[in-house]
């Protein structure tokens, strides 16, 4: 799909359209967008659709194909930076408009975990969560797997823990992040584990292994298969153990 100054408002209708999600457009009617788009998936698209804007999108499994779609994408008027999380997001994601970063509300927040505060929070619950996600770039290794620790990866700031696990130049911190992301079924947290499995170091990779085996994607067992072949006999026997927890591709 090609689109040259096309206003944002049709060009989301069409997605929505063709894919099949409900569209919460805000006020994107005039402001038009040049792109070229060729078969990538819709949630690499957004943010470069989206750069002004707050928004958020949920996902649901696609119990056909095994696969995760988006079913609702939720666009802020103009000027809005935060959304408040509700109820039924699998998914919830934004790019802040540009200028103030500030992180949307919470889904859940527990007394151990911490996740990005909610507006209406007082001043100091935003203080303490800016000072834990400074920590996740501290030069120490050890601050930044503390800092992971307290966040929670059912929460708002599983982007964080997948930016680790992704980017961490220490082995430690990426395990960490793939043990954390365990429970994190969101598209992005399946695709960075996927992408641990090769992993240089073996227990990180070990890591992502048993993290995936709680996905609801049967489609990484197509990823696993490729570790039945690996040198190391741990890595061999952690993928035969979650393929076969997972089950085929197909499988309901």
């Amino acid at each position: 799909m090609r689109a040259n100054a096309v206003p944002r408002r049709p060009l989301f209708d069409f997605l929505a359209g063709e894919l099949d999600f409900e569209l919460v457009p805000g006020d994107i009617n005039i402001e038009p967008v040049t792109t070229q788009l060729e078969n990538g998936p819709l949630r690499d698209v957004l943010p470069s659709l989206l750069f002004d804007r707050a928004y958020r999108a949920a996902y649901r499994v696609n119990r056909a194909t095994g696969r995760h779609q988006l079913s609702r994408l939720e666009i802020a008027p103009s000027g809005a930076t935060t959304f408040v999380a509700e109820s039924g997001y699998v998914v919830p994601s934004y790019v802040p408009q540009i200028g103030s970063l500030e992180p949307i509300a919470a889904q859940r927040q527990t007394s151990n975990l911490l996740s990005p505060p909610a507006p209406e929070d007082p001043s100091q619950a935003a203080a303490t969560w800016q000072a834990l996600v400074l920590r996740l770039d501290d030069a120490d290794a050890d601050e930044r797997i503390e800092a992971l620790e307290q966040i929670d990866p059912e929460g708002e700031g599983w982007p964080l823990i997948v930016d680790r696990l992704t980017r961490d130049p220490d082995p430690r911190v990426r395990t960490v992040a793939a043990e954390k992301l365990e429970f994190a079924d969101t598209l992005a947290s399946v695709d960075a584990l996927v992408l641990s499995l090769s992993d240089p170091n073996k227990q990180v990779v070990l890591a992502a292994i048993d993290a995936l085996e709680f996905t609801d994607d049967h489609t990484v067992t197509e990823d696993l298969e490729r570790l039945l072949k690996h040198a190391d006999a741990d890595i061999r026997e952690a993928a035969v153990e979650a393929i076969d927890f997972i089950g085929p591709p197909n499988e309901e």
